[in-house]
C-alpha cells in the first residue's frame, strides 16, 4: 500500500452469536467456504492458514458464471477480539498491485457480538464505494451462518399479511426455502416509510439493504 491510498470503508453489524463463533467464522477454512461471498454467489474454493504470516484465498462464483478471486495474508490474530488481514483481488477487480487492509473488531453487546470492520487502502472513492454493497451482503451471509435464526435474522418482509402483494412475496420466499421475519406494518406509517419512502407494501430488507416498489409516476 502507498501513502496516497487513504480511502477507507467502515461498517458495523450486530450479530446474535458469541464473539468466539463470529471470530472463528473468519479464520476457519470450512466456515469461509460456507459464508464468505455475497448472497446469490457461492464459494468454489477456500483455503486459510490462520496464523500471522499465513495466507488465505477465496474463489467465488457468480450466477452468470463470472469468477471472483481474492486472497491475502493474516497480519494480526487476537482470537475473539481482533483480526487484521490484507485483501488483494486477482484479475481486474482492482488496479494491478493494489492491496488493501481489513481490520475486524469484535465486542460483546446486547447478548451478541458487535462487529466493526475497517477496510482501508483504496486508491480512490469510486473503488471504495464499489465494495460497500458487496460487504453488506457478505455480512448478511455471515449472520445467516452464525445466527440460529439463519436468514430470518436479516431478511424481513414489511406489510400486512392479508395483502395479496405481501402474500406473493412470502410465497416466493417459501418456495425457495428462504427463512424470513414478517413485520406487520400498515401502508404509509412511519415504520414503513423508514424502509420504503413511497409508503407502499410490501417492503423487503436484507440487513441494512432495503428493496421496494416505487410509486407509479
Amino acid at each position: 500500500m502507498t501513502e496516497a491510498a487513504t480511502f477507507h470503508l467502515e461498517m458495523t453489524r450486530q450479530i446474535r452469536a458469541p464473539r468466539e463463533r463470529v471470530f472463528d467464522a473468519f479464520t476457519d477454512q470450512a466456515a469461509l467456504a460456507v459464508w464468505h461471498c455475497p448472497r446469490g454467489m457461492q464459494v468454489r474454493e477456500a483455503s486459510a492458514d490462520a496464523r500471522v504470516g499465513g495466507r488465505y484465498r477465496l474463489v467465488m462464483d457468480a450466477k452468470d458464471g463470472e469468477q471472483h478471486i481474492v486472497g491475502g495474508e493474516y497480519q494480526t490474530i487476537d482470537r475473539a477480539n481482533f483480526l487484521a488481514y490484507t485483501w488483494q483481488w486477482e484479475g481486474s477487480e482492482l488496479p494491478a498491485g493494489v492491496r488493501t487492509l481489513i481490520e475486524i473488531t469484535l465486542t460483546d453487546k446486547d447478548g451478541g457480538t458487535h462487529l466493526h470492520m475497517r477496510h482501508s487502502g483504496f486508491p480512490d472513492a469510486a473503488t471504495r464505494d464499489s465494495h460497500d454493497s458487496g460487504w453488506q451482503s457478505v455480512f448478511n451471509n455471515l449472520s445467516d451462518y452464525v445466527d440460529a435464526e439463519g436468514s430470518a435474522g436479516t431478511l424481513t418482509v414489511y406489510g400486512d399479511a392479508r395483502s395479496t402483494y405481501v402474500r406473493t412475496v412470502r410465497m416466493a420466499l417459501e418456495e425457495k426455502g428462504v427463512r424470513y421475519t414478517l413485520k406487520p406494518v400498515a401502508p404509509h406509517t412511519d415504520e414503513l416509510l423508514a424502509h420504503n419512502p413511497f409508503g407502499r407494501i410490501p417492503a423487503f430488507s436484507d440487513g441494512p439493504i432495503d428493496f421496494y416498489e416505487r410509486a407509479p409516476s
